[in-house]
């Protein structure tokens, strides 16, 4: 996206595209982290996994828990290695080490709601194909309709609003 759009896309608020772009792209890798977490419980619940792990003295709660925790751990690889390309291409963190940690603290927080989203939908929906078709037609459209990849100042104004109140 970087060098794709970032020729065509130079209103960015003063920062060059690809300081624009990478926490978008943070974002969209979160929010995909979901869709995993989902697809994996369901498939966990159709091979009969859960149901063996409910046969052995554990709290109910410790497989959602440990799945969402490997989630995050998942996803906090993504995103270093995310913030490792980003500072190959270009992009710094132009503010203090403390706001720069503090903004992939909020990356990571926003992740670890959307796991639980995931596995609220995995738990829901009883089939990966459904999980896939669900999350694929929910989740791609908000991670495209927001300001993730181009500023929001040239959108038509129904489609700014929806684009600056998604959490994406």
């Amino acid at each position: 996206f970087a060098f794709v759009f970032g020729a065509s896309i130079t209103n960015t608020g003063g920062a060059s595209y690809r300081e624009f772009l990478l926490p978008g792209i943070q974002a969209q890798t979160i929010v995909f982290s979901a869709f995993v977490v989902a697809a994996g419980i369901t498939a966990d619940v159709e091979k009969g996994i859960i149901d063996r792990f409910r046969s052995l003295p554990i709290s109910r709660s410790s497989v959602l828990i440990g799945r969402s925790i490997a989630s995050l751990l998942h996803s906090s690889i993504g995103i270093v290695v995310m913030a490792l390309t980003g500072v190959i291409i270009g992009w710094r963190i132009t503010t203090s080490v403390w706001e720069g940690t503090l903004g992939f603290i909020l990356v990571l927080v926003f992740g670890f709601a959307m796991i639980w989203f995931g596995v609220m939908i995995g738990s829901w929906l009883r089939s990966v194909e459904a999980v896939n078709g669900f999350m694929f037609s929910v989740l791609f459209p908000l991670t495209f309709v927001s300001n993730a990849f181009v500023p929001t100042t040239a959108m038509q104004p129904w489609l700014r609003t929806i684009a600056e109140w998604n959490p994406i």
